[in-house]
């Protein structure tokens, strides 16, 4: 009886074992996933702000060249 008893036990911790591994896995997938989406997020983030610096750079320029342009009289 006791043998019998002694297997269940072990088929328990087996299937427990499994259970907990496929946990850690989905745990693993999961926390790739979020620091995927966190470096990407991250990386579209230093985009938009080059773009925007970019685009105010730009923006002065322009701003520079018209005033220039209106104090020179220059079509």
């Amino acid at each position: 009886m006791a043998n019998i008893h002694d297997n269940q036990a072990n088929y328990w911790d087996a299937s427990s074992a499994i259970k907990l591994r496929r946990y850690d896995n989905r745990f693993e997938r999961y926390r790739a996933t979020l620091l995927d989406n966190l470096n990407n997020h991250n990386r579209r983030r230093i985009k938009e702000r080059k773009l925007n610096l970019n685009f105010a750079i730009i923006t002065q320029l322009n701003k520079k060249i018209y005033l220039l342009k209106y104090y020179m009289h220059i079509e």
